[in-house]
């Protein structure tokens, strides 16, 4: 019986999700703000994402692979830069697009090694940014530096470490 209760909240979670994607926008709309687009795993697209692949490995239905792949095309490249931390930065969006090209619907043309190497080079760059005040130092796993250390462990093609992103990894 839980099962089942469990199934239909999160199949009632997708309907309310996908109420909120605007095509003309290329994403899910943040309702903290009028009209904004979402693109964080706290409020967006990489959130919606991770939770869809996770399906989609789940259950392997074709219908879980649209929303990786409108994901990808929402986060790249557009939402690279403002920060590193995995809840509304970097290595979030990097989650969201390294699972689309695993699923074989990634963005056209762009290969893991590429996006790898985009988020790295940022890193070199700017050095690692965190915290929800961007220059505010955070060391924890979402908002902060702990997180990127962790995503950039899970970077290397031999990683068999779990998304801090899902609920249930």
């Amino acid at each position: 019986m839980r099962r089942l209760l469990n199934a239909a909240v999160a199949e009632a979670a997708q309907w309310y999700e996908e109420a909120l994607y605007k095509i003309d926008g290329n994403g899910w709309l943040d309702n903290r703000e009028k009209d904004r687009i979402g693109t964080a795993w706290c409020h967006g697209a990489a959130g919606i994402e991770v939770a869809a692949a996770d399906l989609w490995y789940r259950t392997q239905r074709p219908r879980h692979l649209d929303v990786p792949r409108r994901s990808a095309r929402s986060v790249w490249p557009v939402s690279f830069g403002w920060n590193h931390t995995s809840c509304h930065g970097d290595m979030g969006c990097w989650e969201v697009v390294q699972e689309a090209i695993t699923a074989g619907v990634g963005p056209a043309g762009l290969s893991r090694q590429e996006l790898d190497a985009h988020v790295i080079g940022g890193l070199e760059e700017y050095g690692a940014v965190s915290g929800l005040a961007r220059d505010a130092f955070s060391p924890g796993p979402l908002p902060g530096l702990g997180g990127v250390a962790y995503q950039l462990l899970r970077m290397h093609p031999a990683s068999d470490l779990t998304s801090v992103l899902l609920p249930d990894a």
